[in-house]
């Protein structure tokens, strides 16, 4: 059984057990409910993550791989993971984005804490989302402070990940599509 049955097993687990619970509860009125949201859903994100890889895949063939992995490849050290680190902070778009081009990075061969540092920098800097949401809603000044209290946790997060991976066996750490 691989990660990903592992957790398809216990995602569906989980489900059963909490419509069940929402059955008896609520009712099955809330069950339909909450598949009908859950289908909503599914109807706004399948297509955007269909463009989204789509797209990643196509950047495999416009982007050299080289040039990409002499800023983020496995040999490019603590710089790779500071660029890597700003690189996520640029990256436009919610996870539906973020992921396949993070993905189409590991595929060409990015090193391990380069994607880690990418996905990190992505998740705390977003400066898309700064520009469009958290200066004009809630204030330069705490834009700023915010910035500067996350601005180590990427690079952090990289060299803590190229740490780990000193202690497993190589090629344990893997996506499943690679």
């Amino acid at each position: 059984m691989t990660a990903n049955d592992a957790v398809r097993i216990a995602l569906v687990a989980l489900a059963l057990i909490l419509a069940v619970v929402t059955w008896r509860r609520s009712g099955p009125s809330e069950v339909r409910r909450a598949g009908g949201i859950a289908v909503d859903t599914i109807v706004l994100v399948i297509p955007k993550l269909v463009l989204a890889l789509f797209t990643a895949s196509l950047l495999a063939e416009v982007l050299p791989a080289a040039a990409i992995l002499s800023v983020v490849g496995p040999d490019t050290g603590l710089m790779g993971i500071v660029l890597a680190s700003i690189l996520g902070g640029i990256l436009p778009g919610g996870p539906v984005t973020a992921f396949p081009i993070a993905l189409f990075v590991w595929q060409i061969g990015a090193g391990v804490p380069q994607v880690v540092a990418l996905l990190t920098g992505w998740a705390c800097f977003a400066f898309h989302r700064l520009l469009a949401y958290e200066i004009p809603m809630i204030g330069p000044r705490y834009a700023v402070l915010r910035m500067l209290s996350v601005a180590v946790v990427p690079v952090m997060a990289g060299v803590l990940a190229s740490l780990v991976l000193g202690f497993l066996p190589p090629g344990s750490v893997a996506f499943e599509s690679r």
